[in-house]
């Protein structure tokens, strides 16, 4: 039986229990209010995360019962009344031969060497020697180039947006596809410094995260406490002492990076001081919400809303009836 024509966790409520096979991604030793030990599971269905606890349980516990990190199992998920996800007559090893790891792996569906190819060209289409012969196109073009491999295996987030393997390379195209367009309505924007901007905003995660075999990332040793926009930042500044860049056009293409998030209460380090500044912000941030969008459709009926208000939408997302 294929992955695809088992139950969904989507399809999980008080009135309708699930049974399927499902990837264990994480296991987290947690204590209760009682002073007794719990596990909090991180699971994945090849299409949707879920969590569950597992009581009086420790993670060496479920170890030794055969249960471990990136492995498949099956067993019957219920949803009580007050919301929580119970799992039922415990958690049994895949015996499905239809099912393989690999159906749980999370890529992008676009060739991820197409999109960097494009990036570069159109990196090299907006090369501006106005300013030197070492320009902010080659900067960026090395910068990605020299990174090449990790940029295109790279989820672009933990949650929420482009989570995927492909997913950093594919936001970094949408972004700097739609800024260059947009730069052909505001025609004062300098192009170069626009594009560049938007190709590296995000380059820093390529050390902030690691992205495992199925497409999942979790932070680095160090990701969490330094962040992907102070790396990019490093890798900007170590890349621009190799050559005889304008300094000032590399501080600005920095302060892009720093401000990409728009505000402090968001992870920016700045608020964006210049115009491709702000509109980089705007369009990573819209890029980002279609995203999560496409996401959240693929489980939602037409013409009905979401349960819970989303979260990084902070609204009930609605999908019209006239979509399928």
């Amino acid at each position: 039986m294929k992955n695809s024509e088992y139950p969904k966790f989507s399809e999980l409520s008080v009135t309708n229990p699930v049974c399927r096979p499902f990837y264990v991604r994480k296991m987290d030793d947690a204590v209760g209010n009682n002073g007794k030990p719990y596990v909090t599971l991180t699971l994945y269905d090849g299409f949707s995360v879920m969590k569950c606890n597992c009581f009086d349980k420790t993670v060496r516990m479920m170890n030794e019962e055969g249960v471990n990190e990136k492995g498949i199992y099956v067993c019957k998920f219920t949803k009580n009344d007050r919301g929580y996800t119970n799992i039922e007559s415990g958690i049994k090893a895949n015996i499905d031969p239809d099912i393989k790891v690999s159906d749980f792996g999370q890529r992008i569906e676009q060739d991820p060497e197409e999109l960097f190819a494009s990036l570069i060209k159109g990196l090299k289409a907006v090369r501006d020697t106005r300013f030197g012969e070492d320009t902010l196109s080659d900067l960026a073009v090395k910068l990605l180039t020299d990174n090449h491999d990790e940029f295109v295996r790279s989820s672009a987030a933990i949650s929420m947006h482009h989570e995927q393997e492909g997913g950093l390379v594919l936001h970094s195209h949408s972004v700097t596809n739609a800024a260059y367009h947009l730069s052909k309505v505001y025609k004062k924007l300098d192009v170069e410094l626009l594009v560049c901007g938007a190709a590296l905003h995000d380059i820093g995660k390529i050390k902030e995260y690691v992205t495992d075999e199925l497409g999942f990332a979790t932070f680095s040793p160090l990701g969490q406490g330094l962040g992907h926009s102070v790396y990019g930042i490093e890798m900007v500044e170590q890349e621009a002492k190799k050559g005889n860049y304008n300094e000032e056009r590399v501080m600005l293409l920095k302060h892009i990076i720093a401000s990409h998030h728009g505000e402090l209460e968001y992870g920016a380090i700045a608020k964006p001081a210049i115009p491709e500044a702000v509109l980089i912000h705007c369009l990573d941030d819209a890029d980002a919400k279609l995203n999560m969008f496409e996401k959240i459709y693929k489980d939602l009926a037409p013409g009905q809303n979401t349960e819970k208000s989303m979260f990084g939408l902070d609204t009930k997302a609605y999908k019209p009836s006239f979509l399928e």
